[in-house]
């Protein structure tokens, strides 16, 4: 079993480190959730694996847009490998931490995205940056995800009970 995961420190980085630069705008996290997806697909990563990746990056780029955008300043999303698995970071330029939001409802249009962030990755966690903002990370999952138990054949149907009394002859 590897060591845990410190949520303020994300796996260290072994190879293929890579940036990408977005501005605050709404298309930013189409932008950042196809280069994420493009990037696990083109490390082999499995189907499912680039789709759960695309949506993790897609929860925290509007996140950061929503939540901790800061007039002037754009988003950066960094993709690496660690010795754990790919790790995706986002870094704003806020100091404000992401924070679950506790008790949300099920009929809500938000809040639900930091609760689901923790079922589709490995670990996730953030961290001040020195020259201030913070990066949220999370180490994506490289396993595809369970397959749906096969449909089973309904038994052949019985033919209907014949209800009408026996006659004697």
């Amino acid at each position: 079993m590897p060591d845990p995961i410190d949520p303020q420190k994300p796996p260290a980085p072994t190879t293929d480190a890579t940036m990408i630069m977005l501005g605050p705008a709404g298309e930013s996290a189409k932008t950042g959730r196809d280069w994420v997806s493009d990037w696990v697909w083109n490390r082999g990563g499995a189907e499912d694996a680039a789709y759960t990746a695309s949506v993790v990056a897609s929860e925290l780029i509007t996140n950061a847009i929503t939540h901790a955008h800061v007039p002037g300043e754009g988003i950066a999303v960094r993709l690496y490998t660690s010795r754990r698995g790919p790790v995706l970071e986002v870094l704003d330029a806020s100091d404000k931490a992401p924070e679950p939001r506790p008790g949300f409802s099920l009929s809500a249009k938000s809040g639900r995205g930091l609760m689901m962030l923790a079922f589709l990755v490995e670990a996730w966690g953030w961290h001040p940056r020195i020259a201030g903002g913070k990066t949220v990370w999370a180490l994506l999952k490289t396993e595809p995800a369970p397959k749906p138990a096969p449909e089973r054949t309904p038994p052949a149907p019985v033919p209907p009970a014949d209800d009408r009394p026996a006659t004697t002859r």
